[in-house]
């Protein structure tokens, strides 16, 4: 472990702390693994109606007509596939992330369409042609407030979607704005409490195609941009000192909700919800993983910071100087590329949520939330994938689902029942944040 700070206070910290490196299974049994294939960081897995759903990009990310190319439906007490949900195109047709509500189930390809299945029949509902890959988590909600939800999504460099679920057809799209390689996962969230809920997400201002832009780049780097969710027109933006390929987070801090965003090259800022800085911090690079607020900490994979207001001194920037010092500033040792989001749960069944990091090499860290306990465990492979912490087989208890580069999902039993704070990329089955 990597300490940040030598205050009197972490000092304490650093020798109550205890480590170990052992094979994860040897605490939480393996109960079993299914071939399912490759995951990457923008990918969730979800679980509903007593069964486990996730896209895979197959044996191998750059094939095309590869068998495990698709979405999977998958019994969590055996880890049997019930179920596959593919393209009938021929092609690269390695699917990401998903979203489902109302049986029905959401994914993009990288063969240039957005697809609706009915999750019963698996049987293909819709399609709609896109003019790139389609990586991002689609969100599914009532935007407009018109009784009708609607899916939107990113486009991998052509800006963004938003489609009637009910047959596909075009409620609007702005692809006069670039969406970044990384295909941001969008967030929405009502901005200007007009009872519309606004998509934000990181964009850049030069599309690939012959539109106009929406706005001239005055800077290196991306956007993160509000659009209205009813028209799509921008509503605000604030700029990022490189490319952003995290999805920003929803929480609240001192009763009032905040988006919290990182970019490529650690830049990190908190806004409120017209978009105004509220405070801003530099990290390193290589920041893939999105970030995650649990109540005043700052979580970004292994790195656990105390970042509530009080650790902030105005100026004439407002918020700009960190004075954390004395407070919880954690770095678990973690090697190799770190690029799945943090997951926070009482997987130990304590009565305190843990902060759960994986890397890309087979390491996983678990910290208790008061830092007096930091374990290092060993996993086959690594993973990209952010975990599912979730009671997915009805026994009562929590199971943890690891995703691993090796290609295979493997179901870890815990002996908890404690309660889940953010157990899975991006929030739930629709990728809908639900903020009290």
């Amino acid at each position: 472990m990597k300490r940040l700070g030598l205050s009197f206070f972490g000092i304490v910290l650093f020798m109550n702390l205890s480590f170990s490196q052992e094979e994860f299974k040897s605490h939480f049994p393996l109960k079993w693994k299914s071939k399912i294939g490759i995951t990457t960081y923008r990918t969730n897995i979800l679980e509903e109606g007593g069964f486990i759903y996730l896209g895979s990009n197959g044996l191998e990310r750059r094939s095309n007509v590869d068998s495990l190319d698709g979405v999977f439906k998958i019994d969590p007490k055996s880890g049997k596939i019930i179920q596959s949900y593919q393209s009938q195109l021929l092609g690269d047709n390695d699917a990401t992330a998903i979203a489902l509500k109302d049986g029905k189930l959401y994914f993009g390809t990288d063969n240039y369409y957005f697809y609706c299945f009915d999750e019963k029949s698996g049987q293909e509902l819709w399609k709609y042609a896109t003019p790139f890959d389609v990586e991002s988590a689609p969100c599914i909600a009532d935007l407009d407030s018109d009784g009708e939800d609607e899916v939107v999504f990113c486009v991998q460099r052509h800006g963004v979607y938003c489609l009637n679920t009910k047959d596909g057809s075009e409620k609007w799209k702005l692809d006069s704005i670039s969406s970044h390689s990384g295909n941001v996962a969008p967030l929405v969230v009502d901005c200007n409490n007009d009872g519309v809920l606004d998509v934000i997400g990181g964009f850049r201002g030069t599309p690939e195609n012959s539109k106009l832009a929406s706005f001239k780049m005055d800077h290196y780097g991306d956007y993160l941009l509000a659009l209205d969710g009813k028209t799509g027109l921008p509503i605000w933006s604030k700029s990022a000192g490189s490319g952003i390929h995290a999805s920003p987070f929803l929480y609240e801090e001192g009763g009032e909700l905040r988006i919290v965003s990182i970019a490529a090259y650690g830049g990190l800022q908190v806004l409120n919800l017209k978009g105004e800085l509220i405070k801003d911090m530099g990290f390193g690079y290589n920041m893939f993983m999105s970030p995650v607020m649990y109540k005043t900490t700052l979580l970004l994979a292994n790195r656990i910071y105390g970042f509530g207001d009080d650790l902030f001194e105005r100026n004439e920037n407002d918020f700009n100087k960190y004075i954390g010092s004395g407070s919880q500033d954690i770095e678990m040792e973690l090697g190799a590329t770190r690029s799945a989001t943090t997951v926070v749960a009482d997987v130990r069944g304590n009565g305190q949520m843990q902060f759960i990091a994986v890397n890309e090499e087979g390491q996983l860290a678990m910290c208790n939330e008061d830092s007096t306990e930091i374990v290092q465990y060993t996993f086959p492979a690594g993973a990209e994938a952010t975990p599912l912490v979730k009671d997915v087989d009805g026994d009562g208890f929590l199971e943890i689902l690891i995703a691993s580069l090796d290609g295979n999902l493997y179901c870890y039993e815990t002996k908890s029942k404690g309660r889940v704070h953010y157990g899975q990329f991006r929030w739930n089955n629709t990728n809908v944040p639900k903020i009290k």
